[in-house]
């Protein structure tokens, strides 16, 4: 539950919906599947309609057949 910062250990805060990284680089916080870091929370990941959850879990694609315009998933033309 610590990271190094210049020569001190500094205890990382966890936030609700995070548990820790085991990666050398970063704040040391990952956040669980369906959530995403911002500003050192974990935010839940808003899926529009015709979207899903991607593999790393922090994102959304568009299902076939649409494609992403903003925050939303459209029929191609």
């Amino acid at each position: 539950g610590y990271r190094k910062e210049g020569d001190k250990c500094v205890n990382i805060d966890i936030p609700q919906h995070g548990y820790l990284s085991d990666r050398s680089y970063g704040k040391g916080v990952k956040c669980e599947r369906g959530y995403q870091v911002e500003a050192e929370k974990c935010i839940e990941v808003e899926i529009p309609e015709h979207a899903y959850l991607t593999d790393t879990g922090d994102r959304w694609e568009c299902a076939r057949k649409y494609q992403r315009q903003g925050g939303l998933c459209n029929l191609r033309k």
